[in-house]
């Protein structure tokens, strides 16, 4: 019998985890160096704003009723439709991939500034050998997912939060110890000449990576309150840490030497540099692992749903039920992503992808928690906290590049109707279904309430004509009637004695002049 997780180490400790990234070994430094601490803070404080609020909407998703599989395909195409649920995971595949670069490209910054590694290595620290470097880490976790088990990384949550704990007390120790970092023992003045979205495109990433926790909840011993507790609970704690960093960095640590060599400033500043550099390499590759080892399982979930090939699902590949093919085909995308071999361009192109998911997660919530009636999370939250959640996330993609902003909707619109149009299983329903029926229900309530007007009266006929064809002469009459701009409603009324009730109203039908169609 598997063994259940509770919130530590089931939703607490990977989300956490994935929290804690390159951007803050390899980047925080420079970001406060060069924007100073009320910009860092402010760029924060919006990221983790963002992250809360999605996760909160994220959270009630994942604690609805008719969640029963792993995977946060599962948890988005079951609660808002296959056709809206591919469509963000898509842009959440692009996320991660890009993501899982980004501690790829960090952890060849981090070899290639280790002197002795580098000289081992004869390599230079530049965007070519981060390349070759990259593409061997990538090869390595592909040959590694292939042989081991992804499961067997739960066990090593442990030993890389202990490493990060380690690492934190060695870097607080070495500020507190080291004299020579201070302030004043520098004059030079650091010109405050940066780009507000060019640090908060290079930060965002750094508060994403909760969604890593959501992806076994059907091995939490309670996830109802598992989910909730542990998403928001990694969110806020990896927000704390950031703030005292950033505060920190700001109070005790000249600005000049922040700036300087960002990649080597915590290990060299730390009381045991080996140690620091250690924690960073076991962070970063835990999540680039996490990551790759994770997203072919979504690519076989969508697979599975017909929304992708089918040579991608784990039905069709080896017995050990690993998606082969999905692996590979995603191990070659990274491929091409790593080579772009410059970290802080990943960032920023990774913050968009973020951006767009957590925008149509956002919305998505907010149209479930307003028209679906079916929609009975553990956790409920108001609708208005996912029209916060877009508003926020699509003017901050907006404010990024305008252009983008235009071109992500068009291919968002065509991602999801393509979708739509094809034969897809459907039978999980549709957000957008319960939107318009919503909307048509207000507008019939809000058209009751008024007094009717002789000018725009329309017909309204209702025929028990029974079956579409069994009695057409009394449907052709009432479309005679109704003409253009009336309403015709068609009813088979059947009896059934044996029965608790004895008459029962099935198969209604609608149809409306001029498009005669029936809508069962």
């Amino acid at each position: 019998m598997e063994k259940k997780s509770g919130t530590i180490l089931g939703v607490f400790l990977p989300s956490m985890l994935s929290i804690v990234g390159a951007i803050m070994y390899l980047r925080l430094s420079w970001i406060v160096g060069t924007a100073g601490i009320a910009p860092s803070l402010t760029i924060v404080f919006l990221s983790f704003i963002i992250s809360i609020i999605t996760g909160l909407g994220l959270s009630s998703i994942a604690t609805d009723q008719k969640q029963k599989k792993d995977g946060i395909y599962h948890l988005l195409s079951r609660s808002m439709g296959v056709p809206m649920g591919s469509t963000i995971c898509i842009t959440l595949l692009i996320a991660l991939l890009f993501n899982a670069a980004i501690q790829i490209i960090g952890i060849s910054e981090t070899l290639l500034n280790m002197p002795k590694v580098a000289s081992f290595l004869n390599m230079e620290p530049c965007s070519a050998s981060y390349r070759i470097i990259g593409s061997a880490i990538l090869l390595l976790i592909f040959l590694t997912i292939i042989i081991v088990n992804y499961t067997s990384t739960s066990k090593a949550r442990i030993v890389v939060i202990s490493a990060f704990l380690i690492s934190l007390i060695s870097i607080v120790a070495g500020i507190a110890t080291n004299t020579d970092i201070r302030p004043e023992m520098s004059t030079a003045v650091v010109e405050r000449d940066f780009s507000w979205t060019e640090i908060f495109g290079i930060f965002f990433p750094a508060s994403t990576g909760f969604t890593i926790g959501l992806t076994f909840n059907s091995s939490l011993k309670n996830p109802h309150k598992s989910i909730l507790s542990g998403t928001i609970g990694a969110i806020i704690c990896s927000f704390a840490i950031y703030i005292l960093t950033i505060i920190a960095l700001d109070k005790f640590v000249c600005p000049t030497i922040l700036t300087e060599d960002s990649v080597n400033f915590f290990p060299s500043i730390s009381f045991s540099p080996i140690i620091t550099y250690i924690a960073i390499l076991i962070s970063l590759s835990y999540i680039a692992f996490s990551i790759m080892a994770i997203t072919p399982n979504i690519v076989a979930s969508m697979a599975h749903d017909k929304v992708l090939p089918r040579i991608f699902d784990n039905n069709y590949d080896r017995k050990d039920k690993k998606p082969i093919n999905a692996i590979i085909v995603l191990f070659i995308i990274a491929e091409c992503i790593v080579l772009i071999g410059d970290l802080n361009t990943l960032a920023y192109i990774s913050t968009i992808s973020l951006l767009t998911t957590y925008t149509l997660i956002n919305l998505t919530f907010a149209l479930e928690r307003w028209t679906n009636s079916d929609f009975k999370p553990y956790v409920r939250l108001s609708k208005y906290i996912g029209i916060i959640g877009v508003i926020i996330c699509a003017s901050t993609i907006y404010k990024l590049c305008e252009i983008v902003s235009i071109a992500i909707v068009i291919i968002i619109v065509t991602l999801y109707f393509t979708f739509r149009n094809n034969n897809i299983r459907i039978e999980y329903g549709d957000v957008w279904q319960n939107v318009l029926l919503s909307i048509t229900k207000a507008s019939l309530i809000k058209i009751n309430k008024k007094k009717l007007e002789n000018k725009a009266w329309q017909p309204n006929v209702i025929v028990f004509s029974g079956s579409k064809n069994k009695r057409p002469y009394l449907v052709d009459f009432g479309k005679w009637i109704i003409g253009k701009h009336g309403f015709l409603s068609v009813f088979n009324v059947s009896t059934n004695t044996k029965e608790k009730f004895f008459t029962h109203k099935n198969n209604n039908s609608i149809i409306g002049s001029p498009n005669e169609q029936w809508i069962e």
